[in-house]
């Protein structure tokens, strides 16, 4: 799982700051999760969660589907 989130990232700049880098998906998995628009399994201590595997929630696959559409271009026949 955590291999797909880190590449992501360009090798050298993961590298470079991977305490960073990690941190970041970290936040970003946490927040997403506080939006329900995934669920993350895996193992919580006392200070901090150890996310090992992530699903997407119907809202999630909904928001995916969104930012998909936006992001396609039209073709510019007039």
């Amino acid at each position: 799982m955590k291999t797909a989130f880190y590449n992501f990232y360009p090798a050298k700049k993961f590298k470079k700051n991977k305490k960073n880098v990690q941190d970041i998906i970290h936040k970003s998995l946490e927040s997403m999760v506080g939006k329900d628009l995934i669920v993350a399994f895996g193992r919580q201590t006392a200070k901090k969660w150890f996310i090992y595997k992530v699903k997407l929630t119907k809202p999630g696959r909904r928001l995916v589907k969104e930012i998909i559409k936006s992001r396609q271009r039209r073709l510019p026949i007039k």
